[in-house]
């Protein structure tokens, strides 16, 4: 008995449940666990089911007298919605995580844990589920933007040149550095765009910002619109007229004497622009010599372009000899003789010096500027008063498109601000599609240039079109029958399409056809393999470049694009950002 009284000693004491009479560890509650829940709810008093307001323009959520962006399931969202469930403060909460639900349901669940204090030394935890039910209901900038004629404050770019090129290359830099987030509406004019913004310090953000990536100059001015005398309000339209410097790459200038002057007179007068940044980049193509004029320095001794785009006349390199020890960055100084192409086999050859001396090789075509068709007054041209000028000065390599080539087919696109509609009973009078016309042309022209120049490329965001790897191993399966190789399939995202068309053609080489009994036959096939290579835009009546150019590879290209909408443009950012402004070149 004393062995079994010991026994006893050691077991630990318990005592019944007042509730249900259930053997448990004594505790100040004298109950068990189950029946502590039955008879205490520390989730009383903390709403199981709140609504919240959504913006579907944006997609932001209100939360007190802010909008916030916040991507599902997120730790932002978690918090924000943490917050909004009441009497939270008088338990203590130990978690907090989100409970799967379908993305069209408009339900955001989330399940807390708490722990609460019951009785004497006594805390009870307990796990429960918060639904949340979005409510639609726009912010006030979505609302504006809804709205016509709510913006406050406007932004008008505009460049006094014959081309738009430049100002559609600063559209896709503002698009590559998400400059355009706070932008309401766009409206495309000839010489120009207007941004509306929805308050003053969005527009004058954004007008610092096209500050920094162009050269150009500013004027202010606001009108008032409305005002209240009783409670001494006013209200305002506030507008920024910028106005981009009228130089461009690829023109052709020459440098008042001033400039010339102020830059020690090493360069120039008669110069290339290569590059337009913040300031403009002028290279002296004899002598390599290169400068840059800040845009304060160009407007205090403004001038204009002797020679545009639109002036530059087609030669074919007969011969091209590279000086030794001259090079700038990718340029590099030669003696070329040159012909017109237009002159081939009855013109005389050109002799000049150029800067594409490790670009060019005998048998290219170079577009550049005739000297002696080119008209300018004389005070465009002081400075080349009782100096000798060469005939010819080259520009850049052209790359020939074949006679009849339209709409050419690329696996590519670039992404573009949503323009202001027009009404639908709107009928366009003869000028309104000459304009039209005119700005295709530029866009067509600037795709052009972004693709014979991979540095250009790196300035703007390139996308990939629905099916461009359909299209690339259609073109591989089209090279191995000899057929010529568009622009924009890189070699090495051919090869295994390569390889299988290969293995294909092989056998097929193996069967053997009576050419006379399937005549028919192959004559369909021709019109199939015809209207494939129609479908692409490579076919022998609207054929490919005949000099290949610089290959536009998949990996310089991003995913598909989404139309972007201005009313919803707090939300629509470009895939890639930068900080910091980098453009290369308008």
């Amino acid at each position: 008995m004393a062995q079994m009284d010991g026994g006893n000693a050691t077991e630990p004491h318990e005592i019944m449940c007042c509730m249900c009479g259930v053997l448990i560890p004594p505790n100040p509650a004298s109950m068990c666990v189950n029946c502590v829940r039955t008879q205490v709810d520390i989730t009383d008093g903390i709403p199981k089911q709140i609504p919240i307001q959504w913006c579907k323009g944006c997609n932001r959520f209100q939360h007190g007298n802010v909008w916030v962006h916040c991507e599902p399931e997120s730790r932002e969202l978690l918090s924000m919605l943490v917050k909004k469930v009441r009497g939270l403060n008088k338990v203590t909460l130990v978690d907090a995580g989100f409970v799967w639900t379908e993305p069209h349901s408009r339900r955001i669940k989330i399940k807390l844990t708490i722990q609460k204090e019951v009785f004497v030394s006594t805390i009870l935890q307990q796990v429960f589920i918060v639904e949340f039910s979005q409510q639609n209901q726009f912010c006030e900038l979505c609302h504006k933007a809804m709205t016509a004629h709510t913006w406050t404050s406007s932004v008008q770019l505009r460049q006094h040149v014959g081309h738009k090129r430049t100002i559609y290359f600063l559209e896709q830099v503002i698009l590559k550095n998400s400059a355009h987030q706070n932008i309401i509406g766009l409206k495309e004019l000839p010489d120009g765009l207007d941004f509306f913004f929805s308050t003053q310090s969005h527009a004058k953000k954004f007008n610092e910002y096209i500050q920094a990536v162009s050269p150009t100059r500013f004027q202010q001015a606001k009108q008032l619109i409305s005002k209240d005398e009783h409670s001494n309000t006013y209200n305002y339209h506030y507008t920024w007229s910028v106005e981009v410097v009228p130089i461009c790459r690829e023109d052709l200038v020459c440098l008042p004497l001033r400039v010339y002057t102020a830059l020690g007179g090493s360069v120039g007068p008669l110069c290339l622009c290569h590059k337009v940044t913040s300031t403009i980049h002028v290279l002296d193509p004899t002598t390599l010599k290169h400068a840059e004029i800040s845009a304060a320095g160009y407007w205090s001794a403004p001038f204009r372009a002797l020679g545009n785009a639109k002036q530059l006349v087609e030669f074919t390199v007969m011969d091209i000899n590279p000086i030794r020890c001259q090079n700038y960055g990718k340029y590099s100084l030669a003696e070329a003789e040159v012909i017109k192409t237009s002159e081939l086999g009855h013109g005389a050859p050109i002799f000049c010096r150029t800067h594409l001396g490790s670009i060019l090789k005998s048998g290219d075509t170079v577009l550049g500027y005739y000297i002696p068709n080119i008209n300018w007054n004389d005070d465009d041209a002081a400075a080349l008063k009782g100096r000798q000028v060469a005939d010819v000065v080259l520009v850049k390599k052209s790359f020939q498109r074949r006679a009849g080539r339209k709409n050419k087919q690329r696996i590519w696109e670039l992404q573009r601000l949503a323009r202001e509609d027009q009404e639908e009973d709107h009928q366009p009078s003869r000028k309104e599609q000459e304009e039209a016309r005119r700005a295709e042309e530029d866009y067509e022209g600037l795709l052009r240039d972004l693709e014979e120049d991979p540095e250009l490329r790196a300035s703007v965001n390139m996308y990939k079109v629905a099916g461009a790897e359909e299209m690339i191993r259609k073109v591989a399966a089209r090279a191995g029958r000899g057929a010529p190789k568009p622009t924009g399939a890189g070699d090495d995202d051919m090869e295994g399409e390569e390889a299988e068309a290969e293995e294909e053609g092989g056998e097929g080489e193996g069967e053997e056809v009576d050419e006379d009994a399937e005549g028919a036959e192959g004559d369909g096939d021709e019109e199939g393999e015809a209207g494939e290579d129609a479908e692409l835009g490579s076919s022998e009546d609207e054929g490919d470049y005949d000099v290949a150019l610089p290959e536009i590879q998949l990996s310089e290209l991003l995913e598909p694009l989404q139309k972007l909408n201005l009313t919803a443009s707090n939300t629509t950012t470009p895939t890639t950002s930068t900080a910091t402004p980098n453009n290369g070149g308008l």
